[in-house]
């Protein structure tokens, strides 16, 4: 914990300091001002009574988008908006995140900020997937976003101008993910027809004629995809060919570009000694494996290991493949902890059962991520061991043992005190 200005408020209760995650009375000045235990406060002083409250480090946040002002996403897309970046940002800041990697991946240093407006207290950082081959994806899928100046960057003066860490290697744009279900092929399909279609609906669509795999392999028979159409309110408007054509020029031109960056990244890791955020999902799981044979020495970081596109069975042993070979193993909170419109939290418990995570993060999910302490809520809810699950520069096992030897059964985020990088509160209780 970083010391507060002496103006700000003093509180007392319990705080886990990020280095000994144990729970510890607050004593320091300018942290907590408390004198054995009770509150002793400078005259003048706004006092905050934070007794049964447990103060702890703000959240790290290794895998987020939105929240620079550069090209957005993989894709290379235009950015968001100020008013949007200023509103992801905000969102993860009174969620407990103090630090923040935006793992978009070709946004350059000074893109960071806009240079007009003040400076966020989220403290951001970026990384850099600056390859050729995922260059040229983000250009196969969009790359509105993109200038001479991001093209001409390489992961070489990226790591110059400050970047360690690189990726994020491919992305649900450029690889068949989420993002072509909530955005790409609902928009192809409404230029086409004038219908807009939910995400699970384009999800579904996307599945049934390249398969899971975006191979082919478990495509859908003509009478299935047929029928699909119909429940969607399509089949009056476009054709099953049609629509095999339309979902194969949306999804497919990126992939084998991206997957090609997913090696330049593997290679790159290896190569500077710096951690390497890979897209992660089923259509990857196999390739993410041969990297990690591959690339020993990389430091990979298999991202949202409970992406959708796996079946439970499917998710715990590409997880366990993948650590058995030095893989981290992240989970992503998506919108499957409490929004759950395209997904649900089935992989993630599983994941957490079995003992396979290392960390946990949001990603993007369209805008709709659940906060990460809505996913720790949950587990404790659930009373599962977080055993390895590294967040807080602190590991969850520990927090999680600490809680059930203080007798706390249920933890809820509630509003920090100030936008602090250093601390927010947690309410526990029974």
């Amino acid at each position: 914990m970083r010391n507060l200005d002496p103006q700000w408020p003093r509180c007392h209760g319990r705080w886990i300091n990020s280095s000994h995650p144990r729970f510890r009375p607050c004593s320091r000045q300018n942290d907590c001002q408390v004198a054995e235990g009770q509150l002793a406060a400078a005259a003048g002083s706004l006092v905050i009574d934070a007794d049964g409250y447990t103060i702890i480090p703000g959240i790290i946040n290794a895998h987020a988008h939105g929240c620079v002002h550069g090209p957005s996403m993989p894709s290379g897309s235009k950015p968001f908006r100020s008013s949007d970046v200023d509103y992801f940002r905000n969102r993860h800041l009174l969620s407990g995140t103090s630090t923040l990697l935006n793992v978009c991946g070709l946004a350059l240093a000074d893109e960071i900020d806009d240079g007009t407006r003040n400076n966020h207290p989220l403290d951001i950082h970026i990384t850099s997937a600056h390859t050729p081959s995922n260059l040229r994806a983000a250009l196969a899928i969009d790359g509105a976003g993109l200038s001479d100046r991001h093209h001409a960057a390489t992961i070489e003066t990226m790591i110059s101008a400050g970047v360690r860490a690189l990726g994020e290697a491919g992305g649900g744009q450029t690889l068949g993910g989420g993002a072509q279900d909530y955005r790409f092929i609902p928009d192809a399909i409404f230029a086409l027809t004038g219908i807009r279609l939910s995400p699970k609906w384009a999800r579904s669509l996307k599945e049934a004629v390249l398969g899971r795999t975006l191979d082919g392999k478990d495509a859908a028979p003509t009478e299935l995809i047929e029928a699909l159409l119909a429940e969607c309110g399509l089949l009056s408007i476009m054709s099953v060919q049609d629509l095999v054509e339309l979902i194969t020029k949306t999804v497919m031109p990126p992939v084998a570009l991206s997957l090609r960056g997913l090696d330049e990244i593997a290679a790159a890791s290896a190569h500077y000694g710096l951690p390497g955020i890979f897209h992660h999902a089923l259509p990857t799981a196999r390739t993410l494996l041969n990297l990690a044979v591959r690339y020993p020495s990389a430091r990979i970081v298999a991202a949202h290991a409970n992406h959708p596109s796996f079946r439970p069975d499917e998710c715990v042993a590409s997880a366990r493949e993948l650590k058995k070979r030095g893989v981290v193993i992240d989970v992503s909170t998506l919108d499957c902890i409490t929004t759950r419109w395209r997904n649900d939290a089935t992989n993630i418990d599983l994941l957490v059962r079995e003992g396979l995570v290392d960390t946990l993060s949001t990603d993007f999910a369209g805008g709709d991520w659940d906060s990460i302490l809505a996913a720790i809520n949950r587990m404790v809810q659930r009373d599962v061991a977080l055993r390895d699950c590294a967040c807080n520069r602190q590991r969850c096992s520990d927090f999680s043992r600490v809680c059930g030897r203080q007798g706390y059964s249920r933890l809820e985020s509630v509003p920090m005190l100030r936008s602090s990088k250093a601390t927010i509160l947690l309410a526990c209780g029974t």
